[in-house]
């Protein structure tokens, strides 16, 4: 849920408002005007921390993965839930319909990744770091537009949607901040109070018995809303379009002046290269 708002020089940079700044890809977005369609892209790249085995975690992520899908392409998640959001990208004049297509792999080792991560060339890769464990981390993102997301699971307190939101970070999307009726944005962070009291549960702020309990956003009920869609426009609309043979696309945090560089290089800050790929 928590952005790392501190800036890792030169690989691990948070995107400024500057398209000359080392911003990394994250995502691509095919974007196809003929049957008026822009598809999110991308893949999690998931592996383990020493507290846990990522055979042992395959299902539950494989779930959340399908989760962050369904969330980015307007589709509900939940059993008692029906309700299906239109979502438009609004790109060059043409009115896209947004879906989805995101997908799960897995590392068996933080040295397997560790070594994929150094020879990434695609912008459609996220990494992404599990721990039942962990003092230095809690769910977080390193930054706005980084593909790097640390996934904090407690048992007993799963979150389904806690990916779709860090990939929500990971595209540049910072928290929602509005309040706004009807189901809550995926962009809202844990403890967020003004969404609809039917969206919401109480939380004690304290053992403190003459404190009241305060209502704060249920994560349960967070959904991509059209307003997502409206702040990703912008950040779309900031990145060229290039074509792949027939394909057009846009890469999210494109590195304009150096195309063949993406996240997580050897001079990486070492303090966050050691949290993300050290055993502690």
């Amino acid at each position: 849920m928590k952005v790392m708002k501190k800036t890792f020089l030169p690989v691990l940079a948070v995107l400024s408002c500057s398209l000359a700044s080392n911003a990394f890809a994250s995502a691509r977005i095919l974007i196809d005007f003929q049957n008026r369609t822009a598809t999110i892209r991308a893949d999690f790249n998931f592996f383990c921390g020493p507290t846990c085995n990522i055979d042992d975690e395959r299902a539950t992520l494989e779930q959340m993965t399908e989760v962050a899908q369904k969330l980015w392409s307007g589709d509900p998640y939940l059993a008692d839930d029906s309700l299906k959001i239109p979502l438009e990208l609004l790109y060059q004049g043409y009115h896209l319909q947004v879906k989805a297509d995101l997908r799960a792999k897995f590392f068996s080792s933080i040295e397997a990744a560790h070594q994929d991560a150094l020879a990434n060339q695609t912008p459609v890769n996220n990494y992404v770091r599990i721990d039942l464990e962990n003092k230095d981390f809690v769910t977080a993102t390193a930054g706005l537009g980084a593909n790097a997301i640390h996934l904090l699971l407690k048992r007993g307190e799963l979150d389904l949607t806690s990916l779709a939101h860090e990939f929500g970070h990971s595209m540049q999307l910072d928290h929602w901040q509005k309040a706004v009726a009807g189901p809550p944005s995926i962009m809202v962070e844990r403890g967020f109070p003004a969404v609809d009291p039917q969206y919401c549960y109480q939380v004690a702020p304290s053992k403190n018995k003459k404190k009241q309990a305060i209502a704060t956003v249920n994560p349960r009920f967070r959904r991509v809303t059209q307003a997502d869609l409206w702040n990703l426009r912008e950040i779309v609309n900031g990145w060229p379009l290039e074509k792949d043979g027939d394909v057009s696309h846009v890469d999210l945090g494109w590195n304009v002046a150096a195309k063949d560089q993406y996240l997580f290089r050897p001079k990486m800050k070492k303090s966050f290269w050691e949290k993300m790929f050290g055993n502690g």
